[in-house]
């Protein structure tokens, strides 16, 4: 974890970019019956019981040192491929980095 954090403090250099990725999904739920408004001196009430209303996922390339970072959201879970947008993010910073000379 520490050569993982050393490298958040190393300069910058255009040539071996730091990048991060990452996805998660969340749930949609929503409400089974209504849920019951705040009235005066009693909390708003909402079952316990939801249905599911489908999944999202996130998926983020951050370029920490740069200050450079790209979200994207997909409706559903796909093999581990960044989507569209994300991987063409992801492909410039690696033009960048062979056109400041990368190996």
């Amino acid at each position: 974890m520490e050569d993982v954090l050393d490298l958040y403090e190393k300069p910058i250099d255009p040539s071996h970019p730091v990048v991060c990725v990452d996805e998660g999904g969340k749930q949609h739920i929503g409400d089974v019956r209504e849920p019951l408004p705040v009235r005066p001196g009693s909390p708003a009430k909402q079952d316990h019981k939801y249905e599911r209303e489908g999944m999202a996922n996130l998926f983020m390339a951050l370029e920490p040192l740069a200050d450079r970072r790209h979200v994207e959201v997909t409706e559903q879970k796909l093999a581990w491929i960044l989507p569209g947008s994300c991987g063409t993010w992801l492909n410039g910073i690696t033009h960048r980095s062979m056109a400041a000379g990368s190996t």
